[in-house]
């Protein structure tokens, strides 16, 4: 997710500079690094994947990186993203709700003191009953969000 945060990714906004990137289905890095995976060459090490050698596939992921989400199209996206995000904040001001992210990435978060200085996951105490109920009312309206794996209520388990 965090690849389409900027055309070059989040470490192009944080200034990293990796020898290897990966990023869900496909990777790449610096032309030294990716050159043992050339397969003209007899030591080259193979790099497995659902659509390698596949050449529609690489022509139609090429031409989505190129002219579909080429990099202005990122940047602004990215940029609505944190509009949207502003706005939810401001209107969630002085409720149990917060919002958090960056760029098109946000997520929603429920407590029962309206904590809103979120900087990592230890900063809240989740009310996932709030969350799960948000989930449903989201749905209800036609909303179809991520619930999240952890908003699961899984009862009283023993240990």
């Amino acid at each position: 997710m965090i690849s389409r945060l900027a055309p070059g990714g989040l470490q192009s906004i944080l200034g990293l500079k990796p020898d290897l990137t990966v990023f869900g289905k496909y990777l790449g890095g610096r032309e030294d690094i990716m050159a043992v995976y050339d397969p003209r060459s007899l030591k080259s090490l193979v790099h497995s994947g659902t659509f390698n050698n596949n050449a529609l596939a690489m022509r139609v992921g090429y031409v989505g990186l190129s002219r579909i989400w080429a990099p202005e199209v990122a940047v602004a996206f990215n940029a609505f993203g944190d509009r949207f995000r502003e706005d939810l904040q401001r209107v969630a001001k002085g409720t149990k709700m917060s919002v958090t992210g960056q760029g098109a990435l946000n997520a929603i978060h429920f407590s029962d003191d309206g904590t809103t200085e979120i900087t990592c996951v230890e900063d809240i105490e989740e009310n996932w009953a709030l969350k799960d109920l948000f989930y449903i009312e989201m749905m209800g309206d036609g909303f179809w969000l991520t619930e999240g794996e952890y908003s699961l209520d899984l009862g009283d388990t023993e240990e």
